[in-house]
């Protein structure tokens, strides 16, 4: 690289750096849609598990915009109530599962892989802590917001050797043991809310209530005392 792109590479990394703070603000009026039962996700959640998350910053909506998805963030849990969490703020990092419990999430698991291919994921993405994130991928999402006749995907594979962002990081680790999350995309192209669109993995519905064995005690805890309902639950 001659010396007038090394300074124009370092210009844009800055720049994105800059603009990635300046939307790394809280969302006014974040709405919780479901309380999150921690202790169901707890016990719900296996390695190699990915969360997804509809982050309450300025960024996550410009980022859900631009994917045309729900999510703007994913973590991967790597065991004992951690996660892998790159973040703008923070680079990748180890968090635990409790940040998420005021966040709107879905868990999506990878299908057909054996414990020890998952325990290899989550291997590499601990290998991964604490490097940067990167910006500039990120904000080539954001630039792409202002391109609506382009493939958001265009602006994306572009990750640097040092730097990374959440959903490739995630989708990466998978694809060291020959997982794609979509056929045909690289996994620097993989955004949150592919893991799930994607057929190879699984939801898992966490916040489901506790059914009670006796349809009519549903009825009444989710209808009231409906004799309607309960006439036809016991037919």
């Amino acid at each position: 690289m001659n010396v007038f792109g090394w300074l124009w590479e370092k210009v844009q990394r800055k720049a994105a750096r800059k603009i990635a703070e300046r939307l790394n603000r809280d969302l006014i009026g974040y709405h919780l849609r479901t309380r999150n039962n921690m202790e169901n996700l707890k016990k719900s959640l296996r390695p190699g598990d990915v969360i997804l998350v509809e982050g309450n910053k300025l960024i996550s909506r410009v980022v859900m915009a631009v994917t045309h998805s729900t999510w703007s963030h994913s973590a991967l849990y790597v065991g004992e109530g951690k996660i892998i969490d790159p973040l703008p703020s923070t680079g990748t990092a180890i968090n635990v599962v409790d940040a998420l419990k005021n966040l709107n999430i879905r868990v999506c698991r990878a299908v057909g892989l054996s414990e020890d291919q998952l325990q290899r994921v989550c291997e590499f993405a601990l290998s991964h802590v604490g490097r940067g994130y990167d910006h500039l991928n990120i904000s080539n999402i954001l630039f792409s917001f202002f391109r609506s006749d382009r493939d958001h995907t265009e602006f994306l594979g572009d990750i640097s050797g040092s730097n990374e962002v959440c959903s490739g990081l995630i989708a990466k680790a998978f694809d060291t043991v020959g997982y794609r999350i979509i056929e045909g995309v690289n996994f620097s192209q993989i955004v949150p809310g592919d893991f799930d669109l994607s057929p190879y993995f699984a939801v898992i519905k966490f916040n489901l209530p506790h059914l009670h064995e006796k349809l009519t005690e549903v009825a009444r805890e989710w209808h009231g005392a409906d004799s309607s309902l309960e006439a036809s639950a016991d037919a």
